[in-house]
């Protein structure tokens, strides 16, 4: 090749690539000037602006990564998921070294259009990148996809139902509540009208197998508070719930109270300290034996945002109720997210409740944890499909186990809460448990007696007092597997004694009425001591006697000027010698322990055998009657 071609050559070449580099370097500058331009427009809140300018941005330099990460936010105030997802794609493809952060929320893109194996994959990738502050949350992201999917697979065997059109409206419904008799459904209603929304209280009574439309729940006063969140004890004397922003509140929501009386509400009060305090507290769940007070704080002291606590419950002498200084449920069931929404059930040791912080199906999930003599159980995932892809909470489980009823909001053609119920599968339920509800009366009279019953499990230091009123009666809660006493002390009356052995056969139905009657205090008068227990062909007491022999201290005391006798009686099985003795020593057993507090000198002891039967001594059940032990009032 000539010279003067090669000359020619080398000129053109090299003005070529000065001239294509200039056209990088004004590519480089318009595609700056357009990003600019998005930025500020961005910042401005012209979003659909800045979406344009962004995009040309990108045509000069699609894998640009400044751009790319605005197209991201602005795609993100759109609504617009594809384009957030082709901006991430962009930025690993160009530099996922120096930006890991976008395979996380590219996998959150995922998680939330519920394709979790392309969530389980980004997460992994950002998980093995290096170390993150946030691990604790990937390894649960990545835990609940792989338990979401086997999920799917294998559903939990229940069918769950929305309640009926007079329950569910376009409001939002949540935190039911369903009374200890299956009756009620009282629950959270959020009225909007004219931009103002507010949370009341309703209440439906169930007739057949529907529930008729609620009634707002009369006696609050409302103004502008929010009022919702009602926990009502088994009895029905006792109402909690949760307002907030009221006037004079201790926090941002408060817990108060209202008792029965008379069939009326009384005036709310805050529960104040130590409970309530500057922090939030609400959702309150009474223990069907009014011994404790569950609820939800972001208080501190706790494992993370929102806990459940729980306060012992004392009676003042006015029988209201004292509040210990709550105890924090502990890491084996609060974690550092949200646990909220408990609920107790009646047996006083299932306890279900709502989390966001656990492996579960996305959104806040239910689970159940059951309390073992001194711990809590490692909490279940109530599984699929009682949990979806939404937010499921506020759970809660009649005594029967027969109603379960939670709040959701995963129907999304109606944009709102609603309350659901389905038959809780067994694995998931509590202990059966029924109720005893009735009326006290004055045997002479026939008129119903406001009285105080005190129900005593027998076989464990444990008590709860129930009201009877003469308007409502009373109503108490009772499980299976349990040997449990019921007492009453009212002044002028005579002792009154019985139990419910249900630790080994199921003696109470599901729903009993059972009527007291009392009877006026005269001489002559017996009251069979139906707790007191013995070893078999022995005078020694079993422990569970010493429950039925404090409160017959306690008569005594009440009624100063009564004098009594403490009988012994066997059935007519043996020698009549021998019974005669056990009879004598069974009863005197009894009066030493009562004159360790009280006068001896008011107390008297005999033995009489098998002489004074109370049914035939044919079969089992006769003379298991004639063995007992009675008072007797001598004088008064």
């Amino acid at each position: 090749m000539h010279f003067r071609y090669m000359l020619l050559l080398f000129v053109f070449v090299t003005s070529f690539d000065i001239a294509l580099g200039q056209l990088f370097v004004n590519s480089e500058k318009q595609r700056d000037r357009l990003f600019e331009k998005a930025l500020a427009a961005y910042r401005d809140g012209r979003y659909s602006e800045a979406e344009q300018q962004v995009l040309k941005s990108l045509k000069h330099d699609s894998l640009f990564i400044d751009a790319n990460l605005l197209l991201y936010d602005i795609s993100d105030e759109l609504g617009n998921e594809g384009q957030k997802t082709d901006a991430l794609k962009a930025v690993i493809e160009a530099d996922s070294v120096n930006y890991p952060v976008c395979y996380r929320f590219l996998a959150d893109i995922y998680f939330n259009n519920r394709q979790w194996m392309g969530a389980l994959l980004n997460y992994e990738k950002y998980k093995n990148l290096k170390p993150r502050t946030d691990s604790a949350f990937i390894a649960l992201r990545m835990a609940s996809c792989r338990f979401i999917k086997a999920s799917l697979g294998n559903p939990v065997d229940v069918k769950i139902h929305p309640l009926n059109i007079y329950i569910n409206t376009f409001f939002d419904e949540y935190w039911p509540l369903v009374s200890a008799d299956d009756r009620f459904l009282y629950f959270t209603r959020l009225i909007k009208h004219e931009g103002f929304a507010q949370e009341k209280l309703f209440v439906s009574e169930k007739r057949g197998d529907e529930w008729v439309p609620p009634v707002e729940m009369n006696g609050f006063q409302y103004d502008e508070t929010n009022v919702g969140a009602v926990s009502l004890s088994a009895d029905g004397q006792w109402l909690f719930f949760t307002a907030c922003n009221k006037p004079g509140g201790m926090g941002s929501c408060d817990l108060f109270f209202s008792r029965k009386v008379n069939g009326r509400w009384m005036p709310f009060e805050n529960i104040g300290a130590p409970v309530n305090g500057t922090s939030w507290e609400a959702q309150p769940s009474i223990s069907a034996d009014k011994q404790f007070l569950y609820f939800a704080s972001n208080r501190k002291g706790g494992q993370g945002r929102m806990d459940l606590w729980r306060s012992k419950i004392s009676l003042n002498a006015d029988g209201l109720p004292v509040f210990s200084e709550p105890e924090n449920l502990g890491e084996q069931v609060n974690t550092p997210q949200n646990d909220f929404s408990p609920f107790i059930h009646a047996d006083g040791q299932t306890l279900y409740f709502a989390s966001d912080g656990r492996i579960g199906m996305g959104g806040s999930d239910l689970f159940v944890t059951r309390f073992n003599s001194s711990y809590w159980s490692g909490p279940e995932n109530l599984g699929y499909p009682v949990n979806s892809f939404s937010d499921d909470f506020g759970l809660t489980v009649s005594p029967t186990a027969q109603t379960a009823v939670f709040s959701s909001d995963r129907d999304i053609s109606n944009n709102s809460k609603d309350l659901y119920t389905f038959l809780l599968p067994e694995k998931f339920q509590p202990l059966p448990a029924g109720y005893v509800k009735g009326f006290v009366f004055d045997e002479t009279s026939g008129q119903h007696l406001e009285a105080l019953l005190e129900i005593g499990l027998l076989d464990q230091d444990a008590k709860q007092q129930v009201f009877s009123t003469p308007s409502e009666g009373y109503l108490v809660t009772l499980t299976v597997d349990r040997l449990y006493s019921f007492n009453i002390n009212k002044k002028g009356y005579l002792f009154y004694s019985h139990h419910f052995n249900l630790k080994t056969k199921t003696e109470l139905a599901r729903a009993r009425q059972f009527d007291i009657y009392l009877t006026p205090i005269k001489i002559g008068q017996k009251v069979v001591l139906n707790n007191l227990f013995f070893d078999f062909d022995s005078y020694q007491l079993q422990e569970e006697s010493f429950a039925e022999l404090d409160q017959l201290v306690l008569f005594l005391r009440k009624n100063p000027k009564v004098e009594i006798e403490i009988s012994g009686h066997t059935d007519n099985v043996g020698d009549e010698a021998y019974n005669q003795s056990l009879s004598e020593n069974r009863a005197k057993v009894v009066v030493a322990y009562l004159e360790k507090t009280v006068s001896e000198n008011r107390i008297k002891f005999k033995g009489y055998g098998a002489t004074q039967p109370e049914s035939d001594n044919e079969s089992d059940e006769g003379r298991a009657l004639n063995r007992r032990c009675e008072m007797k009032i001598l004088k008064y």
